[in-house]
Parts: C-alpha cells; structure tokens; sequence
C-alpha cells in the first residue's frame, strides 16, 4: 500500500518488526522517550480535539508514502484512551474477529522512519509504508499504552512498485 484514506494519528517507527499476529504494545505517553516523540502524528492539524477525531474516525484525507508529517506533541493519553474505547464499543463484531472490512477494531497506521528531529524532539516524519493494527482490549485510566497486534490485510487503496512491504496491502484489479 502506498497511498490510503483513513489513518490513525498513531505511528510506527520502520525499524521496528511488525510480527503479526504477536501481542503489542503502542506507546502513547512520553515515558521512555528520548526524543520526546512516541509516534502521535498531527493529521490535519495540532492539538488533542483534532487528534481524537482522527483516532476515532481516521483521517479523512489520502497520505501517501513520501509525505512529510507533523508530529504531535503534548500529552494525549486521555484522548487516545477515548478514540480507542469509542472503536472497541463501536465494533460490532467478537473480540479477535478481524476479517470485517467495517471492523473499527481495525485501524491504519502509517508506518515512518524520522525526518526532522532537533536535540530532543522529533517534528516531523517521513511516510515509508502502512500497517494494519488490530486493537485487542479497552484503555483503563492507568494504560499508557494500546495493546493489540499487527495483521496482514489488503484494503482500498493504491499501490506502487518498491513500496516496502508492510503488512497493507492495496487491492488491484487486472486483466
């Protein structure tokens, strides 16, 4: 996949392994962060309200590998705890039960590696992929962190040659 409508204001660094299927864990919070960015994007815009619209409904433009995005900065742990309870209690489908196209569990995460980083902060990211994250259980209010795994899915999207593989797959249509 190389272009899709849809995604969530959360990123994964490229040099980390996506095993799919595995448990995993989205850092959402600051701790541990040596270049005070853990993969919250600002789709559309800064600040918390944008940021939880976009992780509830995805962003509605298209991004595409090679484009530049802002980072988001601040602390988002309440909002990411909202957008995420808001899909799990949209989804109408059984816990693990991931092959619906319409499974809000189900969300498109722009896969980057660092563009633009000063001393201890990372401002924008460079788009090299997609990945598909199923989100597993509900945040408490302690959870810092969304816990789910990675899965192999082909959606409506484009593709290009020498896109890296990912795990987002474009469906195409030949003769």
């Amino acid at each position: 996949m190389s272009a899709a409508k849809g995604a969530v204001p959360l990123g994964i660094d490229s040099r980390i392994a996506l095993n799919y299927n595995q448990p995993y864990r989205l850092k959402v919070d600051m701790e541990g962060s040596d270049t005070g960015f853990f993969g919250i994007l600002a789709l559309g815009g800064p600040g918390a309200k944008t940021y939880e619209q976009n992780l509830k409904n995805g962003y509605s433009y298209e991004i595409k590998v090679g484009d530049i995005i802002e980072t988001e900065t601040g602390k988002v742990e309440g909002k990411t705890r909202d957008g995420v309870n808001f899909r799990i209690d949209s989804d109408p489908y059984p816990e693990g039960d991931y092959n619906h196209r319409d499974s809000t569990r189900v969300i498109l995460i722009p896969v980057y590696e660092p563009y633009e980083q000063t001393s201890n902060q990372m401002k924008r990211i460079k788009v090299v992929g997609f990945a598909y994250f199923y989100i597993l259980e509900p945040m408490s209010h302690q959870d810092s962190e969304i816990n789910g795994y990675f899965i192999e899915r082909a959606d409506t999207a484009f593709a290009s040659p020498g896109t890296p593989d990912t795990g987002a797959y474009a469906i195409k249509l030949v003769e």
